[in-house]
């Protein structure tokens, strides 16, 4: 997933992505973000929760393709 986001980064800058893990280590959350990723969630994870992280960067990919 990581080096697959880089490889979209390249290209296009706006697409949401977002990382489904069921490592929570800091170490790995920062290579995460590093990598271009927006968002993660955490397996097991809550569906509200779920449901909010992905309308989030929804609404945050379009709201920043709209300004381009």
């Amino acid at each position: 997933g990581m080096e697959t986001t880089k490889r979209i980064r390249k290209f296009n800058k706006h697409v949401p992505v977002v990382a489904l893990t069921a490592v929570e280590i800091e170490e790995v959350r920062n290579e995460i973000y590093a990598s271009g990723m927006n968002d993660i969630i955490v397996k097991p994870y809550d569906v509200e929760r779920f449901y909010q992280i992905i309308k989030r960067n929804l609404s945050a990919g379009v709201e920043s393709i709209s300004k381009n």
